[in-house]
């Protein structure tokens, strides 16, 4: 297995390099195949500055490597990752099934444009002579893989973890069409829910607040149609987002400190994957009967 990594490093840097799993080389002419073979590819090129390259993109791209190879004093690598025969790769991306299952649509924005399966990774990784033999599951982005991979002939035995994923994936139709199918309704449902909440808390009176101005928090609010009118403020802790607005929805972002000022009715946690980290934080809003809200998968006041 073959990866493009381009760095400044020290002049002295020796290659190879090798770890017991990896091997760390110049590229070599006869690494061309390989190379454009992987960049050739319209899904690989789909969201970079360059590709999918013709044949001779890719010999240009080669013969600039070994170009910089000969360069004195060198300062620029560009270097084959080779997976050895006994190796293990690592990779970690979110899982789809917990954005199915628990309607994490707000997870779908411009950092994180891949939810993947072992369904669909396995396929992949068998295409290209590697299978996964173990997988952990983690909290990360509200539930992601971290799946271990080798070649397919390497000794490392499956492991009951993985028998077990694969099962649960199955059972859960990750594999069926159908299973998609209804997400666009689950997504519309959950915004309901949070619109009938801001409706209910207006008529009431009630402030609503909201904690984290980030691009989870965004997306959710964008597409519930939020604005100002319906959450007076949000609470971010970094100062460069504090004194603007969030995107779209207008709400002004304030130092978390401001709560204790506006004391509002209730505080939206939009990065629900911190919700307890949060509820630490600002369970002062107790003293004059703030609430804490989260709104995934349904809008539900904490006790």
């Amino acid at each position: 297995m073959r990866a493009r990594r381009r760095a400044q490093m020290p002049p002295s840097i020796q290659l190879p390099i090798e770890t017991p799993r990896l091997v760390l080389r110049d590229f070599r002419a006869a690494d061309l195949e390989a190379v454009h073979a992987y960049a050739s590819r319209d899904e690989v090129a789909r969201y970079l500055i360059w590709g999918p390259n013709t044949p001779a993109q890719s010999r240009e791209a080669i013969e600039g490597f070994l170009e910089d190879q000969r360069r004195r004093p060198r300062t620029h690598y560009d270097v084959g990752k080779v997976l050895k025969p006994q190796g293990a790769l690592t990779f970690e991306f979110p899982h789809l099934l917990n954005l199915i299952e628990k309607v994490q649509f707000d997870t779908i924005y411009h950092e994180h444009y891949s939810y993947l399966s072992l369904l669909a990774v396995e396929q992949v990784l068998r295409a290209h002579g590697l299978r996964p033999f173990d997988v952990e599951l983690l909290a990360t982005h509200g539930g992601s893989l971290r799946l271990f991979c080798c070649h397919e002939a390497a000794d490392h035995a499956e492991t009951e973890a993985l028998r077990a994923l694969r099962a649960t994936e199955a059972d859960a139709g990750l594999g069926v069409a159908e299973t998609y199918d209804g997400f666009a309704a689950r997504v519309e449902a959950v915004c309901d829910s949070f619109r009938a909440f801001l409706s209910d808390a207006r008529d009431e009176g009630r402030a609503v607040a909201a904690y984290g101005a980030a691009a989870k928090g965004n997306t959710f609010l964008n597409r519930c149609g939020v604005t100002r009118d319906d959450i007076v403020e949000v609470y971010d802790a970094n100062p460069a987002k504090q004194g603007r607005s969030l995107p779209g929805s207008h709400v002004p972002i304030k130092a978390p400190d401001a709560v204790r000022t506006t004391r509002p009715d209730y505080v939206v946690i939009l990065p629900w994957n911190l919700q307890d980290e949060i509820v630490r934080q600002l369970a002062f809003i107790g003293d004059w009967g703030g609430r804490f809200v989260v709104a995934s998968p349904e809008t539900r006041v904490l006790d």
